[in-house]
């Protein structure tokens, strides 16, 4: 379908590249605005299950968060239970709904 649109001239295709390890631990420190062990070890969770994608980085630190397994305590990041890949609810909604608002052709 992108390449449809880009021989029309109704789009560029820019195409970016994953984000480095470097990137994503960056990324995830920034997000969580620590810089100890926590980050080392979110850091390399978030980087083995987002594919060096920045979306799914913030998606999984979310996640992380929203199920608990990643709290906030007097200021401070900790993982009370160990980490485990989900797919966030956001992200989920996400892809819900950008899929309903194609056709069946296209959603397949």
């Amino acid at each position: 379908m992108i390449e449809r649109l880009r021989t029309r001239g109704a789009c560029t295709v820019v195409r970016l590249d994953p984000l480095t390890t470097d990137e994503q631990r960056r990324m995830v420190t920034a997000c969580l605005a620590e810089g100890d062990a926590v980050v080392a070890e979110v850091a390399e969770f978030v980087g083995a299950h987002s594919d060096g994608v920045p979306f799914l980085v913030e998606e999984l630190l979310a996640g992380l968060a929203a199920s608990g397994a990643l709290r906030r305590t007097d200021g401070r990041w900790t993982v009370e239970r160990p980490l485990a890949p989900a797919v966030p609810a956001s992200l989920a909604e996400s892809v819900r709904s950008r899929l309903a608002v194609l056709d069946v052709t296209s959603r397949q």
